[in-house]
């Protein structure tokens, strides 16, 4: 059976849980509904199950009324179905019209449509034609001169050996499926399913035999030619895989360059390890994978990115490492050639498995589909880098300051030496070349550098002399170095001992006119604080120590100055002081000698105030008055003396 589209007419809810007989043949052999009927046996109607064929009795008088068989009955139950097979063939006998799906091919994805569907009335409509050899159809029909077989599938559709049958005999044959009706349909129904709305199929139409022929010859020409092209472009890759193959083995092994770095991580052992698919490449498997330890576990980003295969892939291709007809295989290309005898795998399955290989090494870990290399190995990678670094950048610091000194060295003294000859000269002191030294990273680099550095600044900075020579040629320039400083030295001495002979006299004078300074404007200070009792003052107070002279102590410094100052104040403030209290002493005394003149007279006054008296406790008035007691006790003294007169 070929594949046919649904009539635009298709219904999908045939069909009731009611499979109650409704239908029966009547006396006059015509269909007869339940509704139309006698009830009981009065109905003289027979079971449609040709079968059976007994007398029903109608039960029109039941909730669902119905026909039913004797109690005794031997019927197989297959009256409904039968029923509606006949009403179907009836209807179309009656309309005599049937709508045609349409006719369509396919075959392989591929379909052709050969006509449209249509409603189509017929000239002839003949039920049970037995005519046709060895087939009795359900519906003969015939439309200008056309035939056309119509069966009617209510429960059993044809089976293949009947299709046979009717493909033997060539004539078109439709099948109607009626199993999705009720059984208890009413006859309008039944005609509206079978002429127009119930799925139909053709069993067999020469035009969709030989269309679908075509299609599947077309079909088996279009397969035979894709083998051939697929066969051909195998042989090529295939031969082009060998020519790879061919190619790589007269390739030079890769010299790795600074394998000391992969060599601290392990790396180095996993370049150049077997990976199927190596006649895909332009490169051998060690440079391949030496690229993509160089470019992605330890590149220039040193592991931080994240990379996926397509993106090593990528890479790799646009650097010319893989052969062009490799670039892309398909599914069908790859599965063929990993069926064959090569050791196969297309490229990006190869960089896909070296990268599965160095994950299982340890070296890196996928996450999300990405790979990514280790914190261990990027931290041995970085303590590497950082170690070349700075043997490259102590090796042009040697070179560098090497040249500078050589060429500052006169060439007969120098000779054939040059900075890199040197660099790599042994140093007997040290048991290395300075080279060797910077390459070890370690040991006597540090004292051999700062020896360099010092016989640099020696030539250069005037630096202290260095006995070392580091194996320069400068045994020649140290003694002219150490004859230069030693008449520089010379010459500095000179040069200070006149500078510091000058240096006294300048003091001296400097000092004699700071003294005369000092001493006059001590002199001056005196003269200004004690005016005409200056010269006696200082005389005074030379004679009162004999340690200080107040004249030599300003004259000495600033400091001694500051001393004298502050006794010359003392002296002031001391003076001044006295000079308050002796006036207040001397109005008491004028008013003693006030009194004294008046009572005494003024010769016998004198004589009083500077007669000395024991009951002044042998003092003088004159002195002995010095306050209101004092002046008191004297004024008594002078009342007493006033009447002895």
């Amino acid at each position: 059976m070929f594949d046919s589209l649904p009539s635009a007419h298709d219904v999908s809810n045939f069909g009731s849980d009611k499979a109650k007989l409704v239908w029966a043949i009547d006396s006059n052999g015509k269909m007869a509904k339940i509704s139309t009927v006698a009830n009981g046996a009065k109905c003289k109607c027979r079971c449609p199950n040709p079968h059976c064929n007994e007398y029903l009795i109608a039960k029109t008088n039941h909730q669902t009324p119905h026909y039913s068989h004797s109690s005794n009955s031997k019927c197989n139950g297959g009256g409904p179905e039968t029923a509606i097979h006949i009403l179907a063939k009836e209807a179309i006998e009656e309309h005599k019209k049937l709508y045609l799906i349409e006719r369509r091919a396919s075959f392989a994805g591929r379909e052709v449509i050969l006509s449209k569907a249509r409603l189509v009335e017929f000239d002839m409509v003949v039920a049970e034609h037995r005519e046709l050899e060895r087939i009795v159809p359900d519906i003969y029909v015939e439309k200008a001169g056309r035939n056309l077989l119509i069966e009617i599938a209510v429960t059993h559709p044809c089976d293949e050996m009947k299709i046979e049958k009717i493909r033997a005999r060539g004539v078109p044959a439709l099948e109607i499926d009626l199993s999705g009706l009720p059984r208890n349909a009413d006859r309008d129904v039944i005609t509206q399913a079978v002429i127009y709305d119930a799925p139909r199929s053709w069993l067999f139409h020469a035009d969709i035999d030989s269309a679908h022929a075509k299609l599947r010859a077309a079909h088996e020409k279009k397969e035979a030619d894709a083998t051939k092209q697929f066969d051909d472009a195998l042989n090529l890759l295939s031969r082009d895989y060998r020519l790879g193959l061919s190619d790589l083995s007269k390739q030079e092994k890769l010299e790795i360059s600074d394998a000391d770095e992969l060599r601290a991580t392990r790396l180095v052992q996993h370049i150049g390890i077997h990976i199927s698919g190596a006649g895909c490449f332009t490169w051998p498997l060690d440079r391949w994978q030496n690229f993509i330890i160089r470019e992605f576990v330890v590149g220039s980003q040193l592991g931080h990115d994240a990379y996926r295969v397509k993106t090593v892939f990528s890479r790799l291709k646009d650097a010319g490492a893989i052969r062009p007809l490799f670039k892309f295989v398909n599914k069908e290309f790859e599965a063929a050639l990993q069926a064959g005898p090569l050791d196969f795998l297309t490229p990006y399955r190869a960089i896909e498995m070296y990268l599965f290989h160095l994950a299982r090494e340890g070296f890196v870990y996928k996450i999300s589909g990405a790979y990514q290399t280790v914190s261990d190995i990027r931290v041995s990678i970085e303590g590497h880098r950082e170690r070349l670094v700075r043997i490259q950048r102590r090796t042009e610091g040697a070179l560098e300051t090497a040249r500078k000194i050589l060429a500052f060295v006169p060439v007969n003294e120098r000779g054939k030496v040059t900075a890199k000859t040197w660099l790599q000269q042994h140093q007997s002191l040290y048991g290395s070349s300075f080279k060797a030294a910077i390459d070890a990273d370690s040991g006597p680099y540090d004292e051999m550098s700062l020896t360099l550095r010092n016989i640099e600044r020696m030539i250069f900075e005037n630096g202290p002399i260095i006995e070392s020579t580091l194996e320069l040629p400068i045994a020649q320039e140290r003694e002219r170095q150490r004859n230069s400083r030693k008449q520089v030295a010379d010459e500095r001495a000179a040069r200070k001992a006149e500078a510091d002979e000058k240096a006294h006299l300048e003091k001296e004078v400097s000092e004699n006119e700071a003294r005369v300074s000092r001493i006059s404007r001590f002199k001056r200070e005196v003269n200004d604080s004690l005016g005409n009792d200056s010269a006696d003052w200082l005389k005074s107070q030379s004679e009162q120590s004999e340690s200080i002279d107040l004249l030599s102590l300003a004259a000495s410094s600033e400091l001694g100055l500051d001393r004298a100052f502050a006794m010359l104040r003392t002296t002031v403030h001391d003076r001044n002081e006295k000079a308050k209290k002796q006036k207040v002493i001397d109005r008491f005394v004028w008013q003693l000698v006030d009194d004294a003149t008046r009572s005494l007279g003024h010769q016998r006054c004198q004589l009083f105030i500077r007669s000395a008296y024991k009951e002044l406790g042998g003092k003088k008035p004159i002195d002995y008055c010095v306050d209101k007691v004092t002046l008191a006790e004297c004024l008594d003294l002078l009342k007493v003396v006033a009447r002895k007169k």
